[in-house]
């Protein structure tokens, strides 16, 4: 899902913009220089190389393994912790001071503003499966890897399949293995 990796590199940027906006208020062009110019562009450039990192590594897009809120929130609460130590170690040994109130405050909103676009996504995607505006699938098989391919399918609101039965081509018509003999 490129979409949602794309989207959580924009909101890097906005994050740390709010966090400034929230702690220097309508003063954020002086905030933005202090101490240094550049101070917020390694900010940046950390936070996005750390979570492109984390994203090969970590299943962060959300999807991947199913929808699940818990799991969702952990992930990227984790995801974002670790992302926060690479930024403060690339600081400290860029001898850049921050505002320890605007760190936590981009921390915050990163993790907001991530989880919100994966919630917004995911409803997206409720909504085109309400709509009808999925693909019709069947299942070829049968046994244990059909019923997980089934299962996989319907946890996957992504790729919009619905699941429409399975269908075992090995099993003649009229030779039932059921009670109905008589």
């Amino acid at each position: 899902f490129r979409r949602v990796l794309f989207r959580s590199m924009v909101v890097v940027p906005l994050a740390l913009f709010l966090a400034y906006l929230l702690r220097y208020g309508g003063q954020v062009g002086t905030g933005l220089i202090r101490p240094t110019p550049w101070a917020p562009l390694v900010v940046v450039l950390a936070a996005l190389v750390a979570w492109l990192c984390l994203y090969e590594l970590i299943p962060l897009d959300c999807f991947s393994e199913g929808w699940h809120l818990p799991t969702a929130v952990c992930r990227i609460v984790v995801a974002t912790a670790i992302q926060m130590g690479v930024v403060l170690a690339i600081a400290y040994f860029h001898n850049l001071f921050y505002s320890r109130l605007v760190l936590a405050y981009f921390a915050i909103l990163f993790c907001v503003l991530v989880l919100l676009t994966r919630a917004v996504a995911y409803g997206v995607l409720r909504m085109r499966h309400r709509a009808g505006k999925t693909r019709r699938v069947v299942v070829i098989g049968e046994g244990r890897v059909a019923r997980e391919l089934v299962y996989r399918m319907r946890r996957r609101p992504e790729l919009l399949f619905e699941v429409v039965g399975l269908l075992n081509p090995w099993i003649q018509s009229g030779n039932h293995q059921g009670g109905d003999s008589a």
